[in-house]
């Protein structure tokens, strides 16, 4: 299962893009003391750790803000990871599409 995200185009730099950690029964995770990475992967491209922040802890909100040349045509995959020392825990896989501009 995937959430799709976008579309984007390359060469944007759209808004942050927000992902909530949800237990099995969709009650928010608290991330207190969590840090957090974006894991981004784009066409054939090697895949990058970007930054990403834990936006709203109790809420168990993520957020990565895109910057300048993130975002490249091809298909993307990405998800976010976050870990406190003890729990790792990773995002759904989102997936998208960055098409070339005109």
């Amino acid at each position: 299962m995937s959430i799709s995200i976008g579309p984007f185009v390359a060469g944007e730099v759209p808004e942050g893009l927000e992902y909530t950690f949800l237990d099995s029964d969709g009650v928010a995770i608290d991330l207190t003391g969590f840090t957090a990475t974006f894991h981004l992967k784009i066409g054939e491209a090697e895949a990058d750790d970007l930054l990403a922040t834990v936006s709203d802890p109790t809420e168990g909100t993520v957020t990565h803000t895109w910057l300048e040349g993130e975002l490249t045509a091809g298909a993307l995959r990405a998800e976010f990871f976050v870990e406190n020392g003890t729990n790792r825990y990773a995002s759904e896989l989102l997936t998208g599409i960055v098409r070339p501009p005109v």
